[in-house]
């Protein structure tokens, strides 16, 4: 669900996680008690995190995520927001400023718009680490979710767990207020990126290097990637006016496009156990250490 004003926003994330989290013993066969504690959801039941904690644990609630998000709301004074929340052994929530917001990374090199906008991160896991508030982009036009780490350290920003979260949020406002110059950043590392030509083929290789003495099965792989990640970048050159690329030429290609094309590869194309929503391969991209080398390879040239 998305939303579209302040207010509704930090209710859509109330009704989403709707439900506490509780510290409750865990025993052993016929009921022995162990001294150990695990996390659980009081509406289903549900075991949360994958470890156990101790007694005295204090877990995060659903309002301490509405007090971060309502501080990353000021981030960039943009009036009214809209939220994206998903539970995957923690809360996720997706923020986005306003409209107005959108930039125009392509406006000059194309009739067409390559519109990108910020989308704020909270991570607000049970992993035993601090919460985090991440400063990343959403493309329209493929529908890429992602952070480009290699705009430096202001895109993300650590949140201490302390009780009442929701009774500091001036504070937290304060705190968030660095991750304006982590879309600065992300902005002209953008700019870097889209002002870049480089060998399509050779890029897409070292991204993803065949292995030593490969298997036809490997090469079979292999194969069908570079396909996919061509289609990526064969449709998008043509919707923004750019040469066509071919495998069979020596063609080069913007590097902002060839990014795109594997980060969107990784997202919506690659091969994941069971059957994950959207949103989980947008977290799982985030993760993918393949789409950070694709933008320092475009990056290093």
């Amino acid at each position: 669900m998305v939303t579209t004003t302040t207010s509704a926003a930090l209710d859509n994330i109330r009704n989403s996680f709707n439900f506490n989290v509780d510290v409750l013993p865990l025993f052993g066969p016929e009921g022995i008690r162990t001294g150990v504690y695990g996390l659980f959801r009081d509406d289903d039941g549900q075991f949360v995190g994958r470890k156990s904690v101790t007694r005295g644990y204090v877990p995060h609630q659903t309002s301490d995520v509405v007090a971060i998000a309502e501080a990353v709301s000021h981030v960039f004074d943009a009036g009214d927001i809209e939220t994206k929340c998903h539970w995957n052994q923690g809360h996720w929530v997706s923020v986005a400023p306003s409209r107005e917001y959108r930039l125009n990374v392509f406006d000059n090199a194309s009739d067409k718009d390559d519109a990108i906008f910020p989308r704020l991160l909270i991570n607000a896991g049970y992993n035993g680490r601090a919460f985090k508030a991440s400063c990343g982009f959403y493309r329209d036009m493929c529908r890429n979710l992602s952070i480009v780490r290699e705009a430096g350290e202001s895109i993300t920003r650590t949140i201490r767990h302390t009780h009442s979260l929701d009774s500091r949020i001036q504070d937290l406002i304060e705190d968030l207020r660095g991750l304006r110059q982590g879309w600065t950043n992300t902005v002209e590392t953008i700019r870097r990126m889209s002002e870049v030509e480089t060998n399509a083929a050779d890029f897409i290789r070292e991204v993803f290097p065949l292995p030593e003495a490969p298997t036809p099965r490997q090469n079979k792989i292999v194969e069908n990637r570079i396909d996919k990640i061509y289609k990526r970048l064969a449709l998008e050159s043509r919707q923004l006016g750019f040469e066509m690329p071919s495998r069979h030429n020596n063609h080069r290609a913007n590097g902002w496009l060839l990014f795109n094309a594997v980060q969107g590869y990784v997202q919506h194309d690659m091969s994941r156990r069971g059957k994950p929503g959207q949103f989980d391969r947008m977290l799982s991209a985030l993760e993918e250490p393949v789409v950070d080398r694709a933008a320092e390879l475009v990056l290093a040239v």
